[in-house]
């Protein structure tokens, strides 16, 4: 008997231990929700944002009136305000670029023709201009390597270039004048890169011509490239595509192929805004290693590279055909050669190596 009265005492003591934790433990989230429910009501004030300047505070003077008064003197006021409207207007130019930007990848934005407006614009300097008669457009083209027409390019009166292209240990092939480059604004860094031997070293400073959407230039690392070339190079003029430009880009990509070119994703390549800017410059030209538009389909095992200065680099033809491809949104390099054929006798644009025109 008693072993067994041990035992059920044992066990009451027991249950009498887990009912008193779990009577503790309830009065204890009682009280929490107590303290809880009393802060909320309270007075107390609650913790909120605050404007970085109150410009109103509530005080209560010497005969017990509140009113309130302005905590700033008036100079330091004076100060921020002419601060606060420093901070809007350069703030301002980056907003606008961002929506820009925004518009131009959702298709809304279309750049407008202004009236009056040249094609290009000079970022700095004197925008002295080019004037020619006869004027040479350099392509990328490995079709270049082994034509030796590097002297029948040197003796146009103007050389243009696209992007950061060499000529050192290219010039039998591709020349050595360099008049105008005309340089996309995704190229700056490589032009950047190679501007000792690109822009450098010449007794004819070449004029650099770039192009890009709108937003690009209101882009803190393309405005410091650019700050650093004029510079780096005060004797080259910089100069930018106007929104005039890129309007008739527009206009004319539409008119060719039906197709707004700002909804469907298509970037116009550098060298359809260098024939641009020579088709309202020069009264010849003579382009040197670009492809016709059905070159890859007569020739479906050429193996010529895209870019000369990289013979092992990736193919001319597999380059074409894949922005040519509508999910790319990139170039269609293929529908802008159509294009240019529809130039040619308009604009007296003789094509070479290989001849098409």
């Amino acid at each position: 008997m008693n072993s067994v009265a041990t035992e059920k005492y044992q066990i009451t003591m027991t249950i009498s231990k887990v009912a008193q934790a779990f009577g503790t433990l309830l009065l204890v989230a009682v009280m929490s929700q107590y303290m809880l429910t009393i802060y909320s009501f309270s007075d107390k004030p609650q913790y909120r944002f605050l404007p970085r300047h109150i410009t109103k505070k509530t005080i209560r003077g010497q005969t017990y009136h509140v009113h309130e008064v302005d905590p700033m003197s008036p100079s330091l006021r004076e100060k921020y305000q002419h601060r606060r409207v420093l901070s809007v207007s350069h703030s301002g130019a980056k907003l606008r670029p961002q929506k820009e930007m925004l518009d131009y990848h959702r298709g809304r934005w279309r750049p407008e023709a202004r009236p009056h407006e040249p094609l290009v614009a000079p970022l700095g300097g004197t925008g002295r201009g080019l004037t020619c008669n006869t004027c040479a457009l350099v392509s990328n083209s490995g079709q270049l390597l082994g034509g030796s027409r590097g002297s029948d390019i040197d003796a146009a009166d103007c050389v243009f270039r696209l992007n950061a292209a060499p000529t050192a240990g290219f010039e039998r092939d591709v020349g050595e004048r360099t008049t105008a480059r005309v340089v996309s604004h995704k190229s700056l860094t490589s032009l950047y890169l190679n501007s000792t031997s690109v822009l450098g070293g010449s007794s004819e400073p070449p004029e650099v011509f770039v192009h890009g959407p709108q937003y690009a230039f209101g882009n803190a690392r393309t405005a410091k490239l650019l700050r650093n070339l004029g510079e780096k190079f005060g004797r080259v003029e910089f100069y930018r595509f106007t929104q005039t430009a890129e309007a008739r880009a527009d206009e004319e990509f539409e008119r060719q192929t039906q197709k707004p070119r700002s909804k469907s994703g298509v970037e116009l390549s550098t060298g359809w805004y260098a024939l641009t800017l020579m088709m309202d410059t020069c009264q010849h030209i003579q382009v040197y290693g670009m492809i016709p538009h059905n070159y890859c389909r007569l020739y479906p095992d050429s193996q010529v590279p895209y870019q000369y200065w990289s013979p092992g680099g990736v193919g001319e033809c597999a380059m074409y055909e894949y922005h040519e491809d509508p999910g790319s949104q990139g170039q269609r390099l293929i529908t802008e050669r159509r294009i240019f054929r529809a130039w040619a006798d308009k604009h007296n644009i003789t094509f070479n190596q290989p001849a098409w025109v």
